[in-house]
């Protein structure tokens, strides 16, 4: 698994060493940080399924993002062989992506 530092995409409008600077902040260092988090990011954890998403992605992307909304979908939705990560409404997930993938969640 790969260390809190060198994930490369940490969340959206991330830049890089945002993650370092926190925890440089905190007094941490990345050792530190993996010991007390009580579970890895998504990120990692998924990172096999979101990188098979991303390859198999031809679908417009909004601006800073690595997936298309309908690959965002399969992700959270679980479609295809992929697990669901949560349990509601498919529409309340739309909506969700919608509003990030606009202005209107600045």
């Amino acid at each position: 698994m790969a260390g809190a530092c060198e994930v490369d995409y940490v969340y959206p409008g991330a830049r890089a060493g945002d993650e370092r600077d926190v925890m440089a902040k905190a007094g941490l260092t990345a050792k530190g940080l993996e010991a007390a988090r009580q579970r890895p990011p998504a990120e990692v954890v998924y990172a096999d399924e979101l990188a098979r998403l991303r390859a198999d992605d031809t679908a417009p992307r909004p601006p800073g993002w690595h997936l298309s909304l309908q690959a965002v979908k399969r992700f959270i939705c679980g479609d295809g062989g992929a697990e669901a990560k949560v349990v509601c409404a498919p529409a309340l997930v739309e909506r969700a992506m919608v509003t990030l993938a606009t202005s209107r969640a600045r």
